[in-house]
């Protein structure tokens, strides 16, 4: 139980990490015995140590021993439970950064939706980039990035996006390095769009000359991002060009990213002069977002939605849109959203539609 760092485990993963020994009677001792606490998972009871007891049967661990159960441990979770942070962690306390490096930075959208991303950073961080090939360095640094943007250390989050870029100055051509390049150049993109929004710009074009047709959801971010970028430079036309190349590039079905472009669609449309349009838009992002039981990006959309009835002059429809926006705000518990909706409908125009970009 030590070696599983603090987290729970389930029998199953328990006995993975002593080699497939039965422990269901030990386990049963530890608990009755208060050394152990037992608690409903996701899949069958799970059993949790105490802190001061994990501390101290693991530093009673030789170096060795220690790495065999991590090993295990990493094996369990990556091909049993599927919780492939959790492996990551435990292959890095193994000693295999390479695996944890190749597990770490599969789905880092993956992890921050599933609420790791504090776990993610703290083991990204603990990965030594000289064990790791030139590649996976790449991607330890693009990963390294990607996390520290989203937490808002933009200072941070360019100093990893450099070290990447660098990086690839050591890749032969090939479609994989491509890729990361794509996906390092979005990054940038977004991360200096408010800041230097030309540069930003270049970022993005530099990433769109790298991708391919085997990348169309890459292609369809880096085509939303310039699409709101252009609509900072008041060219609509492009904006919108863009913005509908990026849409006819992903699937029908609901996804967050559709979800985005069409709102910066409805929102070029309406700042571009065709309100009748950018409301079409925006009302099939609301039914994408609605699909998705995504509830901060219904009460955006919604937001939205009065916004552009408020610019055309319908303040009742406008109203009633404010109105729904506070409802949902309140719902979900942000204060920050119940300020902007408490306001009457003329406070509205203190501020513009905010762009998605993601």
């Amino acid at each position: 139980m030590a070696a599983l760092l603090g987290y729970p485990g389930t029998r199953d993963a328990i006995e993975a990490t002593l080699a497939g020994t039965s422990l269901k009677r030990t386990l049963l001792y530890l608990t009755n015995r208060f050394l152990l606490r037992e608690q409903a998972g996701r899949r069958a009871p799970e059993y949790m140590i105490h802190a001061i007891v994990q501390s101290f049967y693991y530093d009673l661990l030789s170096r060795r021993e220690r790495q065999e159960m991590h090993r295990r441990a990493g094996e369990y979770y990556e091909h049993e439970e599927r919780d492939l942070l959790r492996a990551a962690l435990h292959y890095q306390r193994a000693g295999d950064a390479a695996r944890s490096a190749e597990l770490a930075t599969g789905d880092i959208w993956g992890a921050i939706n599933q609420g790791q991303v504090r776990p993610l950073q703290s083991l990204l961080a603990a990965l030594d980039p000289v064990q790791l090939e030139a590649a996976l360095r790449i991607n330890l640094q693009l990963a390294r990035g990607e996390i520290l943007a989203f937490l808002g250390d933009s200072q941070a989050a360019q100093a990893a996006y450099t070290k990447a870029v660098d990086g690839l100055k050591l890749l032969s051509p090939s479609p994989e390095a491509a890729k990361v390049e794509a996906r390092i150049s979005l990054g940038m993109g977004t991360l200096l769009a408010n800041q230097t929004p030309e540069a930003a710009l270049d970022w993005i074009e530099r990433g769109l000359a790298a991708t391919d047709a085997q990348s169309p959801t890459l292609t369809a971010a880096l085509l939303n991002r310039k699409g709101t970028l252009l609509v900072g430079q008041a060219d609509y036309p492009a904006a919108i060009a863009a913005l509908e190349q990026a849409l006819a590039l992903l699937p029908a079905t609901p996804s967050q990213l559709r979800a985005n472009v069409l709102i910066n669609l409805g929102t070029a449309c309406a700042w571009g002069g065709d309100g009748a349009r950018g409301q079409q838009y925006t009302a099939q992002a609301l039914a994408v977002s609605t699909a998705l039981h995504d509830t901060f990006g219904v009460l955006g959309i919604v937001s939205n939605m009065g916004i552009d009835k408020e610019i055309s002059g319908d303040w009742a429809g406008a109203g009633a849109d404010y109105q729904a926006a506070l409802a949902l705000a309140e719902q979900v518990g942000s204060l920050t959203e119940q300020a902007r909706h408490s306001s009457p409908v003329a406070g509205a125009m203190m501020h513009a539609p905010e762009l998605s970009t993601s």
